[in-house]
């Protein structure tokens, strides 16, 4: 009740970090409750006095537009109103405090407190609180009571290693101005211990990515760029030969993400996806919001059972047909777009659209309405951080007219 509490009384912006940093470990009623608040008393307090402009008007525009003809749609297809009412409420409050946040940055930007340092901060603790208590309840052996807590702190899903990834890693690249120096090397070994328990490979994989992609971009001189380029290229090949087969093949091992002839897991995943496309093949015009999970977790493929389908375009399909897959294509052109735009501007912040894309591929954002609210944070940051948080170096310097 205390994200309640903060989203009732304190400012918007205030009342968004307290509510972000208190989501994971909240009843998922209580958070949506707070949320549901929070997004109330912005659109009673400060909504009327927001100057829209140009871009976030044709933003907000598509993005209410895509809301109400999914909604509209599921209401035609669906034959499970009751889930339908819950996961669309989810919907809408997710996509309520992107506009929100959207809006409310572009209209702050001005000012020397700028609005990504309270949600760069408030991820940053929400990823350790969150890392913290599943780490406790693993150490303890206990397995939390999803019906009364939450599943982000459910030990079988990825949640903890996203938010890990986003919150202390990608985020202090991002704007490292926002962060103590002396912090940075603690919260991403921090990050990288988590994501090991956790036992996501991916994360552990985009991490290492970014991680090297910031260090070689800030290397001024060219030769010793190619000089550690070409060190780190030998021995990891070298790593590569001599241990393929046994890091292919054994489950723990970030190398066996390219195993896809006796891994478990990437099997299973293979199995998800194979019954996606049956799904959508058989339903063009989707079955719906929130149906997914009763559809999956049927799926004669798979080995366990699985309520979602780990990868963002594979649910949308699933749920809205034709309409989620030209959802998910737009966002895909948004995000890469964005990226290759920040990356020819020499902006750090081109990392956060290019690690939000890859989490897609492997992770259904949008199942989980905690997961949900911060996939939208992270996509209205993308949208409304306009200046360049931290210049990259260019590999090759750029001949300049005197």
């Amino acid at each position: 009740m205390i994200a309640v509490f903060c989203a009732a009384v304190l400012p918007f912006q205030r009342g968004l970090a307290a509510v972000l940093i208190l989501l994971p470990i909240s009843n998922a009623y209580v958070g949506a409750m707070a949320a549901g608040i929070l997004l109330l008393r912005w659109a009673i307090t400060e909504l009327p006095r927001v100057v829209v402009h140009r871009r976030a008007a044709v933003v907000v525009g598509i993005v209410s537009a895509f809301l109400l003809l999914a909604i509209a749609q599921s209401a035609i297809v669906s034959s499970d109103y009751a889930r339908l009412v819950s996961e669309s409420s989810q919907w809408v409050l997710g996509v309520g405090l992107f506009v929100a946040i959207m809006l409310h940055n572009q209209n702050v930007q001005q000012h020397r407190y700028a609005p990504q340092q309270s949600i760069a901060h408030a991820l940053a603790y929400s990823a350790v609180l969150l890392a913290v208590c599943q780490l406790t309840l693993k150490w303890l052996d206990m397995s939390p009571d999803e019906t009364s807590a939450t599943p982000m702190l459910s030990p079988t899903n990825n949640y903890v290693s996203i938010l890990a990834l986003f919150g202390l890693v990608v985020l202090p690249m991002v704007f490292p101005a926002e962060f103590h120096p002396k912090w940075r090397l603690p919260m991403f070994c921090f990050a990288f211990a988590a994501m090991y328990f956790n036992e996501s490979r991916a994360a552990m994989l985009l991490t290492i990515a970014a991680v090297g992609f910031r260090l070689i971009n800030s290397i001024r001189d060219i030769r010793a760029v190619l000089v550690i380029g070409a060190v780190i290229t030998v021995l990891g090949a070298s790593l590569l030969l001599v241990l393929a087969k046994a890091a292919l093949y054994d489950p723990q091992s970030v190398g066996s993400v390219t195993d896809f002839q006796t891994n478990y897991s990437n099997l299973e995943r293979l199995g998800i996806l194979f019954y996606a496309w049956e799904l959508f093949n058989a339903n063009p015009w989707g079955s719906g919001i929130g149906s997914s999970s009763d559809l999956f977790s049927s799926n004669p493929y798979t080995i366990g059972t699985y309520p979602d389908a780990h990868n963002m375009l594979a649910m949308l399909a699933v749920e809205l047909g034709w309409l989620g897959v030209a959802a998910y294509l737009m966002l895909f052109a948004l995000l890469s777009i964005e990226t290759l735009r920040r990356l020819l501007k020499r902006d750090a912040a081109c990392l956060l659209p290019a690690l939000l894309l890859t989490t897609t591929f492997y992770d259904a954002l949008l199942f989980n309405g905690v997961l949900a609210i911060y996939f939208w944070t992270l996509l209205a940051i993308v949208i409304t951080s306009t200046r360049a948080a931290s210049r990259l170096v260019l590999l090759v310097p750029v001949p300049t007219r005197s």
